[in-house]
């Protein structure tokens, strides 16, 4: 289900309604809050942040009427439910708007960010079809209106149906991440600084972040705050996570060998699975190399390469400028990959300064718009999963006003988006350029 997240007094953003798409762009001014953002949608796409979101549901009235409902499926084994996303949304907003500031301190680790309103809306009408399917399970599937199958889209374990108010409050819980994560499960944060972290990573030790820098109970850790924020700590997690044995799945084989053959040359992988110590392969090379001695290429590459060659269960990613380090041929590349993640099945949501890749993509609109034509693709070294449709796109300008920010979505037509600051920066250094050589002349 693809939802819209609405902000007001966000930091510096004044207000910005956010459709999280299969794809999502943050551009603009730097220091408007794009990586704040960011942030909260990552909250938003990750299952342990949810139990911030949803703390005290059991007090609050709008869980009444649900908890009435649900309680009498679980008294009767033979009763079937059909509920509005509606009324699962009402809950969810009363208890965003009562957890905000609890879960902007928790996601920042910090006071100092405020957030004066936050609430979500969907983008059309669904049902939640909910029915036993054991003794103490239950099987919720999500029928939208204008499709006639449901989708299975999570199962609840109850471990003691004799405890009634556990059982519903589980199965409401259920219903709302499933609304929030979208079929995504767990969402991957890569800062701007992960180059960083991926040398640093073996040098901060697992346990000493969890006492030091990790607030999950933030009221009642507030002398121990450090600067590391819940999204770099998921992302250090991620590169020290165990290493599996079994093989990648076919498609993110694929975009592993794309990778390799057209913007690392060469794999990263981890030299054995105690240390954990990453080093690169280059191509024709039988050893490997520490990270510390190669390229910021490669070094800004590592952490997606290893996402995918172990992380199976991650299917969207917060991406903080991927063209970090990149030439504007890579750029180029890096715009493709991210349009290869999201056909592949990966969801970005990404914030970038590159006018570069945006052009990429916008192109990949407009081959999609052209019917994807095979001749203009082979021309182009390009395939159909280098394709992506403008729907499936969403660009949110950030303009920095001095005390405030505000962000807009970029109208999208059939040909892609048409980004304001990189247009303007372009033609400053245009009219510059034109009056040297006039000057010359």
């Amino acid at each position: 289900m693809e939802y819209t997240i609405h902000v007001e007094q966000f930091g510096k953003i004044k207000k910005a309604d956010i459709r999280v798409a299969p794809l999502t762009l943050f551009v603009g001014d730097n220091n408007s809050g794009k990586s704040y953002l960011l942030s909260l949608v990552w909250a938003f796409q990750t299952w342990d942040m949810h139990s911030l979101m949803f703390r005290g549901m059991e007090n609050i009235e709008e869980y009444g009427e649900l908890s009435s409902k649900i309680g009498a499926l679980i008294n009767d084994e033979s009763m079937e439910l059909q509920i509005s996303s509606d009324e699962f949304i009402v809950v969810l907003n009363t208890l965003l708007q009562k957890n905000k500031d609890n879960l902007v301190k928790n996601v920042f680790n910090s006071d100092s960010i405020s957030i004066e309103k936050l609430s979500v809306s969907v983008d059309r009408d669904s049902t939640f079809d909910i029915r036993r399917v054991a003794e103490n399970a239950f099987a919720i599937a999500e029928k939208k209106t204008d499709e006639q199958d449901a989708v299975k889209r999570a199962k609840v374990e109850i471990s003691n149906k004799t405890i009634k108010d556990l059982g519903v409050k589980r199965i409401i819980e259920s219903i709302l991440s499933v609304i929030l994560l979208n079929g995504n499960y767990n969402s991957i944060y890569f800062p701007a600084a992960r180059t960083g972290f991926v040398l640093a990573k073996d040098a901060i030790n697992k346990a000493a972040r969890k006492n030091v820098f990790d607030t999950t109970d933030y009221d009642n850790n507030r002398g121990n705050i450090e600067p590391f924020t819940k999204p770099i700590m998921n992302f250090l997690d991620s590169m020290n996570m165990p290493v599996l044995h079994d093989e990648a799945s076919i498609s993110r084989r694929k975009l592993l060998d794309w990778i390799q053959k057209q913007m690392s040359h060469g794999k990263v992988d981890y030299r054995d699975a105690v240390s954990r110590n990453i080093e690169y392969y280059p191509e024709g090379m039988e050893g490997g190399l520490p990270l510390r001695t190669v390229s910021a290429v490669v070094t800004e590459l590592t952490p997606l390469m290893i996402l995918l060659q172990y992380q199976k269960n991650v299917t969207s990613i917060c991406y903080e400028e991927p063209e970090m380090c990149l030439h504007p041929q890579l750029q180029l590349k890096m715009a493709m990959l991210l349009v290869k993640l999201v056909r592949s099945g990966i969801h970005i949501v990404a914030t970038t300064h590159s006018d570069i890749m945006l052009q990429h993509i916008n192109n990949a609109c407009t081959l999609n718009s052209l019917g994807k034509p095979k001749e203009l693709l082979t021309r182009l070294d390009m395939a159909e999963e280098d394709c992506i449709a403008v729907k499936d796109v969403a660009v949110y300008q950030f303009e920095d006003r001095g005390n405030y920010s505000e962000v807009r979505e970029l109208e999208a037509t059939e040909k892609g988006f048409n980004v304001p600051t990189f247009k303007d920066a372009l033609q400053d250094i245009l009219n510059q350029t034109s009056e040297i050589y006039s000057f010359e002349e």
